[in-house]
């Protein structure tokens, strides 16, 4: 019904495939040769919902719902809205494996915010793995699966060390440090994969 709605808008045959993609993982009606260019810049990832959109939206629902904290179990009611809505979405973009682990990890986050106990990332990221492998061990064999997971886990761990060697005091030049050393974070944790999956880097 979505995509029936965009395609009654002014968009062109490219934009709007690109349109789909983005909101909601819809990728069938993206043109070869278009795909075959955002994977040649290293962009193809953007094409899918992934991890950055769950927690765009994790941000934007939190704020959204940060009134409900003012009234008795409101904490244990937004918690629930935020979960709720997340899978929702989830499931609207089709439960891939990137949207389903971001998801899962965000969901682990409410919990540990509702219970007021320390976020530890990288505890949340394996307990999000374990999680999803008890539901269904084969997506372990899946290529988006182990990417996905493999990526976040580097951001997590190498990213910090990164980001120390160089702290400059310029808040625009700090913020582009920051997105260069995740860049390479990912990149690095991917590195063997794609190579061996892509036969590129």
């Amino acid at each position: 019904k979505l995509i029936d709605k965009l395609k009654q808008t002014n968009l062109k045959t490219a934009e709007l495939s690109i349109t789909q993609a983005l909101i909601l993982g819809e990728k069938k009606d993206i043109e070869k040769e278009l795909y075959a260019e955002y994977a040649a810049a290293g962009a193809a990832h953007i094409l899918a919902v992934s991890g950055l959109h769950v927690g765009i939206l994790y941000l934007i629902l939190g704020y959204l719902l940060n009134p409900l904290k003012r009234i008795k179990r409101g904490v244990l009611i937004r918690s629930i809205l935020i979960v709720l809505l997340l899978w929702a979405f989830a499931l609207l973009s089709g439960l891939s494996p990137s949207v389903t682990r971001a998801v899962s990890m965000f969901s682990f986050f409410a919990l540990a915010e509702l219970l007021n106990r320390q976020r530890m990332p990288i505890n949340i990221l394996f307990l999000s793995l374990l999680s999803l492998l008890l539901i269904n061990p084969r997506w372990l064999f899946q290529v988006g699966f182990q990417l996905s997971y493999l990526a976040v886990f580097f951001i997590l761990w190498l990213f910090p060390l990164l980001k120390n060697k160089f702290k400059p005091r310029n808040y625009f030049l700090k913020k582009s440090w920051d997105i260069i050393c995740v860049t390479i974070s990912a990149q690095l944790g991917v590195l063997p994969l794609a190579i061996y999956y892509f036969n590129q880097f």
